[in-house]
């Protein structure tokens, strides 16, 4: 399960070099490229979490049924992609002018709010009703908080993208959104440390006695 984490992790830590970036080049040197370097970054969390939603979708194949489950985020998916293409791309996006918005800021432009979508959403939808299979067992614990986490980063983007092509206004306050969803990232990794630590430890004691009763 290892593998898992270490995606998540991969994810989060590109974000925050994106982050950095940004930071760099807005802030530090008052520049205000678009794209720019950060948005190269920012989308390979996109690609970590979703290794890592399908490889921790997998592990539980052969312990509940997933093809129900993969329907139904499928069905998210092409949902939210309409609502994308309705409220956003088709709207804002798309008509565009190349004095607004180059090729290249419009593929990064349409990338986010579907990747947030494709890519965050409906894997998390997912991997949510298949553990939901699983009863309350603790090894499901921390894939119940990334499924929280993904939702909010979901949410927070495909709302930022919306509110700034559609001039409803920006506020410091959806910074939160990223902020909550890499916590609880971080959260559910230390809480899955914990739980198959715990689980470990309780695996080791059950030889143990069997070894002592064997002796005996």
């Amino acid at each position: 399960m290892g593998r898992q984490w270490t995606l998540i992790a991969a994810g989060m830590a590109a974000f925050a070099i994106g982050d950095i970036v940004w930071a760099v080049l807005e802030l530090g040197m008052g520049l205000d490229p678009y794209p720019s370097i950060a948005d190269f970054f920012y989308p390979l969390e996109y690609v970590f979490f979703m290794a890592a939603m399908v490889m921790a979708i997998l592990s539980y194949s052969k312990l509940v049924k997933t093809r129900k489950p993969m329907l139904i985020g499928s069905a998210v998916a092409a949902t939210g992609i309409a609502v994308v293409y309705l409220a956003l791309l088709k709207p804002f996006i798309f008509p565009a002018g190349p004095d607004e918005l180059d090729a290249l800021g419009k593929f990064v432009s349409t990338l986010y709010p579907l990747g947030d979508i494709v890519f965050m959403l409906a894997p998390a939808v997912i991997l949510g009703l298949v553990i939901s299979q699983l009863g309350t067992g603790r090894f499901a614990w921390p894939w119940w908080i990334v499924v929280v986490g993904a939702l909010i980063f979901a949410l927070t983007d495909s709302y930022y993208a919306y509110a700034d092509w559609s001039g409803s206004g920006l506020t410091a306050a959806m910074d939160l959104g990223w902020i909550a969803t890499h916590m609880l990232f971080a959260s559910a990794a230390l809480v899955a440390r914990d739980v198959y630590h715990s689980a470990g430890q309780r695996s080791t004691s059950a030889v143990q006695r069997e070894q002592l009763r064997s002796e005996v």
